[in-house]
C-alpha cells in the first residue's frame, strides 16, 4: 500500500509540474504551434508565452484573443486582444498588465503613428490569417503624452473560426467615409450622455482623423436630413464634426464644418444614416472634403 501511495503521489507531482510548465514555462520559450500555425509575441521587451489563443471572424472583422496564466490559482494573468478589419484598419489592441492591474492600449487618436499593423494574407478557403505588428501600448489611451508605455511586437499565422449565431456581432455597427477621396473606417466609439439634449458618438479608426456625430436623445430622434453651416461647436445636436490629431498634442484640433446629417433609421437601439461635409482647420488653413459618410451606431 505504501508503494501504491508513493506512486500516486509521484504521478500527481509530475502532473502538477507538467501543468505548470504549460502556463509558466521558460519565458523565452515560443508559443506552441496550433494546426500548423503559430503566435509569437514580445511584451515589454520580453517574450510572452500565451498558451491559450484564438482568432474569431465576424463579417469582415477579426478579433485575436489570448491569455497567459501566471499563477496556479489563475488570479493574475495577461490578456491580449486585437480588433481589426480585413482592409487593414486596426481598431484597438489591448494588453491587461497585472503589474498595474489595468490595460495598456493603443492610442485612441491616430494609432497608425505609434502602432504598425500589417495583414500579410487571409486564406479564405482554409480559413487562416497571417499578420504582424509592432508599436507601443499606453496606460492612458487618450493622452499618451507622458503616459507610461510598453513596447509590443508579434506575429501570428492561425486558423480562424466564424462567431456563432448566438454571439453578439461587433461588425454591425461601424462608420465609413471618404476623406479627400481616401477611405476611412471607424469602429471604436464612446458615448457622452452628460447633456440633456443629445448623444455624442465619438468615432475613431486608426488614422489622424476622428469624428463627433451628435444626435438627439433616443426619445427625441426623428428621421430626416439636417443641414448645418460653419459649425465649430463639436457638441451641437444634429451635426457632424471632423477632428485631426497632430502627434505631440494632447487632443485633436477641431475643424469648422458645413454639411448635412441624415438620420434614416432608428430601431432596436441602433441609429443609422449618412453624412457629408466640408471642413476647415482655422489653425492650419487645411481644407478637407468628406463624402459618402455612412454610419451605424448603438445608443
Amino acid at each position: 500500500m505504501k508503494i501504491i501511495k508513493y506512486l500516486f503521489t509521484l504521478l500527481a507531482f509530475s502532473s502538477i509540474l507538467s501543468c505548470s510548465k504549460s502556463s509558466d514555462s521558460d519565458p523565452n520559450a515560443e508559443n506552441p504551434a496550433v494546426n500548423d500555425g503559430y503566435f509569437n509575441i514580445n511584451y515589454n521587451n520580453s517574450p510572452l508565452v500565451l498558451p491559450s489563443f484564438k482568432v474569431e471572424r465576424d463579417g469582415d472583422y477579426f478579433r485575436v484573443l489570448a491569455t497567459r496564466s501566471v499563477t496556479t490559482d489563475f488570479s493574475i494573468f495577461n490578456d491580449f486582444s486585437m480588433l481589426f478589419h480585413k482592409d487593414g484598419t486596426m481598431i484597438r489592441s489591448t494588453m491587461y498588465d497585472p503589474s498595474i492591474l489595468n490595460d495598456f492600449t493603443t492610442s485612441f487618436y491616430f494609432s497608425e503613428d505609434t502602432f504598425t499593423f500589417n495583414i500579410e494574407s487571409i486564406d479564405e478557403i482554409n480559413k487562416k490569417i497571417k499578420l504582424n505588428f509592432t508599436g507601443k501600448l499606453y496606460s492612458h489611451e487618450r493622452n499618451i503624452i507622458g503616459a507610461a508605455s510598453k513596447n509590443i511586437n508579434g506575429s501570428l499565422f492561425l486558423p480562424y473560426t466564424n462567431i456563432s449565431a448566438t454571439t453578439n456581432s461587433f461588425a454591425k455597427n461601424e462608420t465609413t467615409m471618404l476623406v479627400n477621396n481616401v477611405p476611412w473606417r471607424g469602429k471604436g466609439q464612446t458615448f457622452n450622455n452628460s447633456s440633456s439634449s443629445l448623444i455624442v458618438f465619438e468615432l475613431v479608426g486608426d488614422s489622424k482623423y476622428s469624428l463627433h456625430l451628435n444626435v438627439p436623445l433616443a426619445s427625441s430622434i426623428t428621421l430626416g436630413t439636417y443641414n448645418f453651416s460653419q459649425n465649430s461647436d463639436i457638441y451641437k445636436v444634429k451635426t457632424v464634426n471632423l477632428l485631426r490629431y497632430y502627434p505631440g498634442e494632447v487632443s485633436p484640433n477641431e475643424f469648422v464644418c458645413t454639411g448635412s446629417l441624415t438620420i434614416s433609421e432608428k430601431a432596436s437601439g441602433v441609429i443609422k444614416g449618412t453624412f457629408n461635409l466640408t471642413a476647415h482647420d482655422p489653425l492650419t488653413n487645411e481644407n478637407v472634403t468628406v463624402t459618402n459618410g455612412v454610419y451605424s451606431a448603438r445608443y
